[in-house]
């Protein structure tokens, strides 16, 4: 495929500086733990620390592409700053925020503990919220477009990838809130159960 893309550059008499070599890379790896009918789109979806990068492919052609300028990262800010707690107010700074959100995810509606600082955890979740909401309409809309674009009636498969995925509590928020079959790409897992 790189190769072919290179072409298609060289022929329209542009300079390639790079080339992007992870949709193809998620593909392939797809093809090659599960086999994939013909006709089927999936939508590859790569949440990293600072973006989200949207990947759509259908019959082996990468079709559509988007990158949403919000990842972990926007969690972390999220939870930064100040708080009211039963014994006075607290800070969060951006380092003690990445370590709440790496402990505690987001929480569900009705749990009652707190963090180490005294900090409900139902506090955490409406600081996170916003946040995954605007992550879930991206992807919404994402999705759309790409139907509308591409004259597809259905998305068959959305793949979670990336390092911000790992979020306790994601992967059933989006499956609340995206009508769509939802999937997580661990890499290390998937390929040791192959073995």
């Amino acid at each position: 495929i790189i190769p072919f893309v290179a072409n298609i550059v060289e022929k329209a008499g542009l300079k390639m500086l790079g080339i992007t070599a992870i949709p193809m890379a998620l593909w392939d790896y797809q093809i090659a733990i599960s086999p994939i009918l013909p006709g089927t789109t999936i939508c590859y979806v790569d949440m990293g620390a600072e973006r989200t990068r949207v990947y759509f492919f259908s019959d082996n052609l990468l079709l559509f592409s988007r990158e949403i300028p919000n990842g972990g990262k926007n969690i972390t800010v999220a939870l930064a700053g100040q708080y009211e707690t039963d014994t006075g107010e607290k800070h969060v700074d951006n380092l003690r925020a990445e370590a709440i959100k790496i402990n505690h995810g987001l929480p569900p509606e009705d749990v009652a503990e707190k963090t180490q600082e005294g900090i409900p955890l139902t506090e955490i979740r409406e600081r996170i919220l916003p946040v995954l909401t605007k992550q879930a309409e991206e992807l919404h809309r994402s999705i759309e477009y790409f139907k509308n674009q591409h004259k597809k009636d259905k998305v068959h498969k959305l793949v979670l990838s990336g390092g911000a995925i790992g979020l306790r509590g994601l992967y059933k928020f989006f499956s609340e809130n995206l009508e769509i079959e939802i999937e997580r790409s661990n890499v290390l897992l998937q390929c040791r159960n192959a073995v």
